[in-house]
């Protein structure tokens, strides 16, 4: 059985070391045919090699930013911040890192003249194809691209590297455009980007449209896509921080809302309830006002006397014989619209309910002195 497992042990070592070497085998294969295609169509390999070398070293930039960004401690100090003051260190947090790697110094430089070389072989590939005016135009437009861009580059970036002479004469030039050396700068820099943006346009409607793709991703991954990737991977604690407190604020706002409406609710409901309460009341009291005056009219108090006033007066009790026709027993008064006393009736006959008082048809229940009436 050892035998056995043995044997079948070497022969599956054997299958893979032979599927090692076939895959070998065929890389050089692939990379002798790229090679002799190259030898063959050296614009087009160059136009297609080029990109992969731009994407290439941005690649390895973002790569040895990242780190650098670690070892000189850009994580640990937004760590330290956070745990300092949240909130008022989160812009402290933000920064540009080792973005400028990627964009700035030697490498950008070196992807500039890589991505020129492109612009050039795309350039040259698309005269060799199309007729005699498209070729001048394109022709024109690169090399005023070029020159553009150079300058822009040089006055810009490199300004330390020219002499007194030199500064005073391209400042004396570009002081033209609008009268500010900086703006000649813009406009120079304008002038360069838009006969590149049309010189792309033609290359992109030709035969060279392949080219021009692959051109444009390597220049959008260099410029754009790693660096701004770059940003985000450096600032991510901040970036999380802010996610987190975004959160916190919206289930904030969401359950203060939630809170506002169920009190305007509680305190709509309880409104609601008031205004049904008072409604009951005046209702039961309009019922007790024209059962009183049904009861009047019928029953026991058909006989009931009925003094109706129409006066701005209070009514009180006080002893007899103060007004005409005042009986010496204690009596009920008001004030006339002369503001002289009146007799209205007798103690007795109000809490008795024999004589039933009303002023401005509603009916005086309660006299200072007096008991509410009986009927």
């Amino acid at each position: 059985m050892k035998q056995k497992d043995k044997k079948k042990s070497g022969k599956s070592d054997k299958k893979k070391r032979w599927f090692l070497f076939r895959q070998i085998k065929r890389n050089v294969a692939l990379v002798e045919d790229s090679i002799a295609g190259g030898i063959e169509h050296p614009l087009e390999f160059v136009s297609f090699l080029l990109p992969l070398i731009i994407m290439g070293i941005s690649v390895v930039c973002f790569v040895v930013a990242l780190i650098m960004f670690i070892v000189r401690g850009g994580y640990t100090y937004q760590i330290n911040a956070a745990r300092d003051d949240i909130f008022n260190n989160i812009r402290r947090m933000m920064t540009s890192g080792t973005v400028g790697i990627v964009l700035n110094g030697v490498i950008e430089s070196i992807i500039w003249i890589l991505f020129a070389l492109e612009m050039l072989v795309i350039t040259c590939s698309y005269i060799i194809t199309e007729n005699a005016v498209k070729k001048i135009i394109s022709a024109i437009l690169y090399i005023s691209s070029l020159v553009c861009f150079s300058v822009d580059a040089l006055l810009f970036k490199n300004s330390d590297s020219l002499t007194r002479k030199q500064e005073r004469l391209w400042t004396a030039i570009l002081s033209s455009f609008d009268g500010s050396h900086t703006n000649g700068i813009m406009y120079v820099f304008c002038i360069g980007a838009v006969t590149l943006i049309i010189l792309l346009v033609l290359t992109m409607f030709s035969k060279q449209k392949e080219k021009t793709k692959c051109a444009l991703v390597a220049a959008i991954m260099s410029y754009i896509i790693i660096p701004v990737f770059l940003m985000i991977v450096e600032n991510i604690i901040p970036l999380v921080l802010i996610l987190i407190v975004t959160v916190i604020m919206v289930i904030l706002t969401r359950y203060g809302c939630k809170l506002m409406d169920e009190y305007s609710k509680v305190s709509n409901e309880r409104s609601k309830e008031r205004l049904k309460e008072r409604r009951e009341r005046r209702e039961s009291a309009k019922e007790r006002e024209e059962n009183a005056d049904k009861a009047g009219k019928t029953g026991s108090n058909q006989y009931q006397k009925k003094v109706n006033l129409e006066l701005n007066t209070n009514f009180w009790r006080s002893k007899g014989g103060q007004a005409t026709n005042a009986p010496a027993a204690d009596c009920v008064y008001c004030y006339d619209n002369q503001h002289t006393i009146m007799f209205v009736c007798t103690v007795q006959q109000f809490e008795q309910g024999k004589v039933a008082v009303y002023n401005k048809k509603k009916r005086i229940t309660t006299v200072a002195g007096c008991k509410p009436p009986q009927r």
